[in-house]
């Protein structure tokens, strides 16, 4: 068994997989789309062949990549990364969404057991911290 990348149309990726597998013999045993990953998902199955015969079968599907892929590579995408991991106090960041969007703040604290910030923000006369969801930021590129 080996696991097979399949490029396709974007925005595609969920249905071509759940086709891939609805239209599948024996031969395939599994597909995921990863929703971090546009344009592909992956096949576990027992040849390319396989997969290549029910890939040309669906229209939305561009064509399966030559070689296998790693099971390292695959599980980058199936494990879940948490809003706040790349986030240390001083960080400079920017509000995405909620009252304070569009603010850029500083990090002064992360709570990773509840995925929550604690931030400043440095043009307000009184910097008051506010706590806000990992969810709603995102760290400035400088």
């Amino acid at each position: 068994m080996a696991i097979f990348a399949v490029t396709t149309r974007s925005s595609a990726e969920e249905q071509s997989a759940a086709d891939i597998v609805d239209q599948a013999g024996d031969e395939i045993h599994a597909a995921v789309a990863p929703h971090t990953l546009s344009g592909y998902f992956f096949v576990e199955a027992d040849s390319r062949g396989a997969v290549e015969s029910v890939a040309n079968r669906i229209s939305t599907i561009n064509k399966v990549l030559p070689g296998e892929t790693a099971m390292s590579e695959v599980k980058s995408f199936l494990e879940e990364k948490s809003d706040v991991d790349d986030i240390t106090p001083g960080t400079p960041v920017i509000v995405t969404d909620g009252a304070y969007e569009g603010n850029v703040a500083e990090v002064t604290n992360v709570n990773e057991g509840e995925e929550t910030i604690t931030v400043k923000f440095p043009d307000e006369p009184i910097p008051i911290p506010v706590e806000l969801p990992g969810s709603q930021i995102r760290i400035q590129q400088q």
